[in-house]
Formats: structure tokens, C-alpha cells, sequence
């Protein structure tokens, strides 16, 4: 997984064209994924993925949803953030490409899967803490 092994080159090559035509200035988008890789990478980040969730086809065009976990930190101050990967094809599955932020919603998944309805939701990065461990006492 590009992400553990903070490869931001790989990771910069499978994101959506969809997100960097919101770029405000050359690279951002792959700048902005090279921060936060390394960071994550430098706080021990550790991500496992679910089984896809969710698989769509309309002609040419393919999307699978993959719940996603991502835990980071040390203890005792370390967070868990659960998300959906939203992965697409145009071209039948020959090649594929990552739809991955914390604004997913549905009008950013309409715009590589024109035919998605809302259904099944998609869920945006979800950040929470992960309360230190408490001995019975």
C-alpha cells in the first residue's frame, strides 16, 4: 500500500484527474498528498482495508466503494479514521483511480460516476480519538 509505505509518487499517480482539477495552484494536489503521507507515515500510521462494500457498473464506467481504517498516533494519544475509498474505472476496469478525500460526498462521486444515485452512501473520512486504556481500578 502506497500510503504505509509513504510512496507519495504512487499515490499521486492513482488519484482521481477529479481532484486535482480543484488545484488553486500547480501541484497542490500532489504536494498537499506528500505532507500528509509523510506525516502519517512519521506518526505510525497503520491502514487495513474492508472487502469492497459496494461494486457499480453503468457501461464503460465502474466504481467500488472500500471501507478503509487508518490508526495513527502513540499512546496514549493516537486516532482511528474509518473512510471509503472510492475507486473508478472509465474504461471497463483496464485502469482504475482513486477518489480519497475528507469531503467525499455524493456530488464529488456523480462526477466520476455520473449514474451514482446517493446510494449506498458514501462515508467522508471520520476522525475520533481513541481514549487511553484505563485500568479497573
Amino acid at each position: 500500500m502506497a500510503l504505509m509505505a509513504n510512496d507519495c509518487e504512487t499515490m499521486y499517480g492513482l488519484t482521481s484527474p477529479r481532484v486535482m482539477v480543484r488545484d488553486q495552484r500547480p501541484n497542490e494536489t500532489r504536494d498537499m498528498l506528500c505532507q500528509i503521507t509523510s506525516q502519517l507515515h512519521q506518526e505510525g500510521m497503520v491502514e487495513t482495508l474492508d472487502p469492497p462494500r459496494e461494486t457499480l457498473t453503468d457501461g464503460p464506467r465502474k466504481l467500488v466503494i472500500v471501507p478503509a481504517h487508518r490508526v495513527a498516533g502513540k499512546f496514549p494519544d493516537r486516532s482511528v479514521t474509518d473512510l471509503d475509498y472510492v475507486v473508478h474505472s472509465g474504461d471497463g476496469g483496464r485502469t482504475w483511480k482513486v477518489l480519497d478525500l475528507g469531503c467525499v460526498d455524493s456530488r464529488w462521486v456523480r462526477e466520476v460516476f455520473p449514474a451514482y444515485s446517493g446510494e449506498p452512501p458514501v462515508n467522508a473520512a471520520n476522525a475520533r480519538l481513541v481514549p487511553p486504556w484505563k485500568p479497573d481500578r
